[in-house]
Formats: structure tokens, sequence, C-alpha cells
């Protein structure tokens, strides 16, 4: 992995595109701007393009990964809290959040320590069969680990039909997530209804033909959901967009 490149000349201008989709279209695993979620975040990590790499082997380009263990709850899942690409020991390719306001930009990485390394202790986790845990103190913080990946397309171009509608999906939404300030509502809510089409297409067709117990069918079924999320997603108004870009 070469060093790691800011995420490309698009300018996002919707909310959406969070820590996980910057790290991963920054380190060029991922085309396509839009939310990521941490359980589609997961199954990238675990699928054959991503290696952990230990500290003595980490390298520009690489991702660096905050995540949390319950220390001594074995039946907890690991979680994953926050992403982002490894430049040096103490400097990050960083995106704090999945707001607008917030972009893709080189930080220190004792900064984003400050948010991530501990978790909160009003936070309560819950595992899928509904068991609750939560922290106090020590047993907040969070660990770090690193990870180096290569292109995740190529391991779906193979499923043609599938992966044109996802391809599709994700570029509408892209349109969509970096649409001009200046359009007008009915612009954008166009750039949004074609967006919103071609997912359910996306939809339709993965529930057609997979069973979900295999890759990619496992992998497409969390990206659904990451789009679906975003398309959800409440946007703000357009005067605001306007004045926010024009102080820039």
């Amino acid at each position: 992995m070469g060093t790691a490149v800011l995420a490309g000349p698009l300018r996002v201008t919707k909310h959406g595109p969070n820590c996980y989709n910057s790290a991963l279209t920054s380190a060029g695993v991922l085309n396509h701007l839009r939310y990521v979620s941490p359980e589609e975040f997961g199954h990238i990590l675990k699928s054959p393009v991503c290696r952990e790499v230990s500290t003595q082997e980490v390298q520009p380009g690489d991702l660096r990964v905050y995540f949390y263990q319950a220390p001594g709850v074995q039946w907890f899942e690991r979680i994953l809290i926050h992403a982002n690409v490894y430049l040096s020991p103490e400097l990050s390719l960083n995106k704090m959040t999945m707001y607008l306001t917030s972009q893709a930009e080189i930080q220190k990485e004792s900064e984003v320590r400050k948010n991530y390394q501990y978790l909160a202790e009003s936070r309560v986790l819950t595992n899928r069969e509904q068991r609750s845990f939560q922290c106090t103190g020590e047993s907040c913080q969070t660990e770090t680990k690193f990870y180096r990946c290569s292109a995740f397309v190529p391991l779906l171009q193979n499923s043609t039909g599938l992966y044109t509608h996802y391809q599709n999906a994700e570029r509408s939404l892209e349109e969509y997530l970096t649409a001009n300030p200046n359009f007008s509502d009915e612009d954008v809510q166009s750039l949004l209804n074609q967006a919103s089409n071609d997912v359910r297409k996306f939809e339709h067709h993965l529930m057609v033909t997979c069973d979900f117990k295999s890759f990619p069918c496992s992998y497409f079924l969390q990206a659904l959901e990451s789009m679906k999320s975003q398309i959800s997603l409440q946007q703000p108004p357009r005067d605001w967009l306007l004045k926010h870009f024009q102080n820039q």
C-alpha cells in the first residue's frame, strides 16, 4: 500500500460519508463516497483484501482502527469505534463525524485520541442476544489495530449482475452527496429520487439472487443496509448549505 491520498476532488455537500468511508476511499479500498456502517466496515476488514499488521509493520496508507472489547466479558463481541488512515505514529488522515462540516483532513493523532481513546461511560452496549454491558473508568479504554488493505471492488466484480446494480447505487448516491449547493431543491430531490430508485433495484436483485450465507452476498447485504441508512438521513436545508459554503 502506498501513501494515502486525500479523498479525491469531490466536495461532500450532504451528511453521511463517515470515518469508515473516508478511511476506505482514501486508502483506495472503496471507490465512492457514502455512509458505511460499522458492520459493513467490519465485513471488509475480515475479507481477503485486508490483513492485520503489527505496529512494527505499519506504514503510511494502512488503516488505523479503534475498537472496544469489554475486558473479561467473553460473550460481548468486539465493537468498532472509529477508523482513519495512518500517515505516521502521530498523524492521520481523519474524518471525525458523518456530518458535512467534518471534512477528511490531516490531524494529530493525539487530537483523535481525545475523542476515541475512551468509550463514554454513559453508553450502554447491547449485543446480538440483547445482553447489556456498561463500562466504568479504565475498563472504557479502547484499543487500536492496523490493517493493510487493497482494492475491494475486484472481489465483487465476478457477481456481474449484482455488482452492476451495486455500482449504479453507489454512483447515484455519490452524485447526490456531492451535488452543488446552488442546485435547486427540485434538482437535489431528483438526484435523491434517482439514488433511491437505484438502491431499490439493487435490493430487489439482491433478494432474488442471494442466500446471504456466502461472500459476496453477505457483504452486499451489509452494503445495502448502509445505503438505505444514507437515503433516510435527514439533510440540512439549502439556505444553510449556501451560508456554510459561502463562509468557507
